[in-house]
This record gives structure tokens, C-alpha cells and sequence, in this order.
């Protein structure tokens, strides 16, 4: 099956194939910019057969099942009561405060989510604002081609409304707390189309977050899976460009005043400029750039402080 990675392979030629992408490690590159990266590793949590049931474990620690890869290549759930204290954004939660603490510091925190990753940073973030004893708060939000479900589910918190809803919540509690954070919004693929029967929408992310339609000339418009799996690739691979903003690609490198500027500004676009970067021209391989181990899936931090969930 298919997994999910920051530092691709070299090796994984079927997957260079797939996504015509040359070899990088994105990892290295934001560590030569001065970034501490970490991730937030879920997989086990997440590797089920629908993703509604990976959905609701950011959200209920109900039936908190992982997966286990067997000797022989099966898989087997492990239930245990002692895996159903806390949902994964509890989890998460937990692991953010023994590694940053609780205390106002000087040093920003960068948090990334991709797919459904970006509900577990978005619910995440609401728990912080909720607890009186943090105060040490992301500086930026980056949502990376959002996921939601389409129906409304039962379980608690959500309580019979959608995932999307919960998220444009989580986005109006978290502006009105936090109101120096930046939250910027990248869609690629259809997956956004509230119109398709792919996942739902939250229209909060045009009216509340620096949001950007990137338009591939790499991918298909039909090519939804390509699309979406590969943003998080291209999105880290793009803190080599310069720090302008550019409102038809990926702005990493763009400094936290300067996109805080365009909060909450809507940017709509189509890649039309030739001379623009596009998904295949930053797909570039940094030659002395040589990761020590795969990073796997989820999340990326910034020090200046740093974090990506996916």
C-alpha cells in the first residue's frame, strides 16, 4: 500500500514514476533555513479502510483500535481500554506541551497539516485556546488541500453536525483569541469541491483564512489523487523560493508579517504565468541534501519553532 512520507525514498522508483517528481528531502532544506522539524507520527491511529473512522479518532476516543502489520503480512487491530483515554487531538495536545511547555516564549511555532491532518491542527489549536493555562500558542496555521467528510456524525463533540462545521468553529474561536495568528489555506484538488461527492467544505477557509487555489500544470484536474497526495511535498520543497508573495503557489518562505497582511484576504487562482513557479519547476533536487532517516507522515514544526500534521 501506499505511505505517506516527508523525505521520500530514493529508492521508491514506482513512486517517482507515479508522481514524476525527482528525489528531494524537504525535511533538509527547512533545516538549512534554520527550522527545527518534528512530526507527529498517528499512522497506527489512522490506518483504517475509511477514513470516516480515522475522522472520528481526532475527535472521540471511542473504540481508539490500532493497527499492527503481522510477521506475515496481515494486519491486526489492537483494542485495549487503556488506548481509550484520549482522543488523538488529546494526544497530540499532550505531546505539544511537554515539548514546548505552557509559557509565552519568544520563538514562533509553525504548525502543517495536510488532508484530514489539517482537522487534527484545527482541533488541536481549539483545545490550546480552551485551556486558561496555555499561553503558548502557534503563530501559523497552514492547511494543506483540507479533508472533511460529508455527513453529519453523532459522536461527541460533533453531536450532529458535520466535521467541516466543527472546523469553522474551531476558526472563528481560535481568530477571536488569537488574533495575531496567521492561517493560510492551500487547495489543490478537488477534494475542497463541496460540489463533488469527494468530502465536504468549510467555507470558513475563504472568509476567515489567506487562502490560495494553486492550480497544477504537472497534474490533471482529473487527477485528484496526484493532486492531494503530493501537496505536502511540493508546499516543503518550496521554502526554497525567495520570500515574496505569490499569490498562485505555495508561501512558505514568506515571513508571518508579511502574510499577516492578508488576513483574511480570499486569493483565487489558475497557473496561467509561464514565468511563475509551477509543481513541476520546484520539484528540484537539493543535491547536498541527504535526510539520516525517513521522516514519515504528519506533521512540521518551526524553530524559529516547527510542526506538521497530515
Amino acid at each position: 500500500g501506499y505511505r505517506e512520507m516527508i523525505n521520500w525514498p530514493e529508492s521508491d522508483g514506482k513512486r517517482k514514476r507515479r508522481f514524476k517528481l525527482d528525489v528531494a528531502n524537504p525535511v533538509d532544506l527547512w533545516i538549512k533555513k534554520g527550522y527545527n522539524v518534528g512530526i507527529f507520527y498517528w499512522n497506527q491511529y489512522a490506518d483504517e479502510s475509511l477514513v470516516v473512522d480515522a475522522e472520528r479518532k481526532i475527535y472521540n476516543s471511542k473504540s481508539m483500535r490500532w493497527a499492527r502489520q503481522n510477521r506475515d503480512g496481515t494486519i491486526s487491530y489492537i483494542v485495549s481500554p487503556k488506548h481509550e483515554k484520549y482522543p488523538v487531538s488529546e494526544i497530540l495536545l499532550k505531546e505539544y506541551i511537554n515539548h514546548f511547555g505552557i509559557k509565552e516564549d519568544t520563538n514562533p511555532i509553525h504548525l502543517v497539516g495536510h488532508s484530514i491532518g489539517t482537522q487534527l491542527v484545527l482541533e488541536l489549536t481549539r483545545r490550546m485556546v480552551l485551556n486558561p493555562e496555555i499561553q503558548r500558542y502557534p503563530q501559523r496555521l497552514t492547511l494543506l488541500d483540507p479533508y472533511f467528510s460529508k455527513r453529519p456524525r453523532n459522536y461527541f463533540p460533533l453531536n450532529g453536525i458535520r466535521a467541516a462545521q466543527r472546523a469553522g468553529e474551531s476558526i472563528n474561536l481560535i481568530r477571536d483569541v488569537c488574533t495575531d495568528m496567521v492561517i493560510e489555506t492551500y487547495e489543490t484538488s478537488m477534494c475542497c469541491d463541496h460540489r463533488l461527492l469527494i468530502g465536504g467544505y468549510c467555507h470558513r477557509f475563504k472568509a476567515q483564512t489567506v487562502h490560495v487555489n494553486v492550480n497544477s500544470k504537472l497534474y490533471k484536474w482529473y487527477n485528484v489523487s496526484e493532486r492531494h497526495i503530493t501537496t505536502p511535498h511540493f508546499y516543503f520543497c518550496s521554502i526554497q523560493l525567495d520570500g515574496n508573495w505569490n499569490p498562485r503557489f505555495f508561501n512558505p518562505s514568506v515571513s508571518y508579517d508579511e502574510i499577516r497582511k492578508r488576513m483574511p484576504n480570499v486569493t483565487t487562482l489558475v497557473f496561467q504565468d509561464q514565468n511563475q513557479p509551477s509543481w513541476d519547476s520546484i520539484s528540484c533536487v537539493d543535491s547536498e541534501a541527504s535526510a539520516e532517516a525517513e521522516i514519515k507522515k504528519n506533521v512540521i514544526y518551526e524553530k524559529p519553532v516547527e510542526l506538521a500534521i497530515q
